[in-house]
């Protein structure tokens, strides 16, 4: 196209090269690519804000469990007041376990509001508190340390020269007596003295890896024409300029002394920026694969549909 800014018509996709912002014009966009940019523009910005709470959930468990781990240390070296940081840490976390849910419920109200998906959201959180203990009880503990006390019961720690003995645990009488709305999990003082470094575990797990990848999987299709729509914009200035970065120029500024450009920066792999995996899946190791994971998926879970993808929040090694 002219090499003159001035001379295009914009919106125009360019190629941005050097340290010194060197602009490279490719050609103008099209109609339907405006339309689409300005759909998928603020597509991206909503998907990036709540996929971003995973990544958020993921940090806060992660500073609660290396906290935990190094208790762990021979020796009585401490300096902090580990009660103290025990339970703001498990505050954070729990806060964020709440925010993504919650989040997630609204999102997905909006988007199958009078569908016959609206009521496949709580059907799958109930999937999640009836197939696993830990998920349910942390449902219930979140709301009890929003009204009525601290998440962390008991803690002890018996160090010598060589080993630690560690426990951090909440004791089930003591709960009930201070709360009675445990009607997810149905705590009862039977269960005695509860492993809050297990429970919370797999609480993690439930909520990072399974909610995680129905929620991705449920707003799929149009993050997955988001995606290829970027990435062939991407694509097409990498063929033009291999070293470029790509711009959409949406306005030119005269100065004196040369031109300001207003500009987009398209994600170039914006799945993988939002934490998402997508791995082909051949058609007919759809169904095999779909009945094998009954334990992150219900029989009516929303898939891509017409596509062979499946789309996962990305899964990390435990912290050890």
């Amino acid at each position: 196209m002219d090499a003159d800014p001035n001379k295009w018509k914009l919106p125009v996709l360019a190629a941005v090269t050097g340290p010194n912002f060197n602009i490279h014009g490719i050609r103008e966009l099209s109609s339907e690519e405006q339309r689409k940019l300005e759909e998928y523009t603020k597509l991206t910005a909503q998907a990036r804000s709540r996929f971003k709470l995973f990544t958020i959930l993921q940090k806060n468990y992660r500073e609660w469990w290396g906290y935990t781990r190094s208790l762990l240390t021979p020796g009585d070296n401490l300096e902090s007041d580990e009660m103290l940081e025990l339970d703001r840490l498990m505050l954070n976390f729990l806060s964020s376990a709440k925010s993504v849910i919650d989040h997630f419920r609204q999102e997905w109200i909006q988007a199958f509001r009078k569908t016959e998906k609206e009521a496949l959201f709580a059907a799958y959180i109930k999937k999640l508190e009836d197939g696993c203990w830990a998920f349910a009880f942390f449902q219930d503990l979140r709301n009890f340390t929003q009204h009525c006390g601290l998440p962390i019961g008991n803690y002890s720690r018996n160090s010598n020269f060589s080993s630690v003995t560690l426990s951090i645990s909440a004791d089930s009488e003591w709960l009930i007596d201070h709360y009675s709305r445990w009607e997810k999990s149905q705590l009862t003082k039977e269960k005695g003295k509860l492993d809050l470094l297990k429970l919370c575990q797999d609480y993690f797990v439930r909520l990072h890896q399974d909610f995680g990848n129905f929620v991705a999987q449920a707003f799929a299709p149009k993050l997955l024409e988001a995606h290829n729509f970027f990435a062939g914009l991407s694509n097409e200035v990498k063929s033009t300029k291999p070293n470029g970065n790509i711009r959409i120029i949406t306005a030119l500024n005269v100065r004196s002394d040369g031109l300001d450009f207003e500009f987009i920066a398209p994600p170039e792999d914006l799945l993988g920026s939002l934490g998402i995996v997508v791995r082909a899946t051949p058609q007919r190791e759809a169904k095999a694969e779909q009945d094998s994971a009954v334990q992150s998926t219900t029989d009516s879970d929303p898939k891509p549909e017409g596509s062979d993808m499946s789309l996962k929040v990305k899964a990390e090694e435990h912290p050890q």
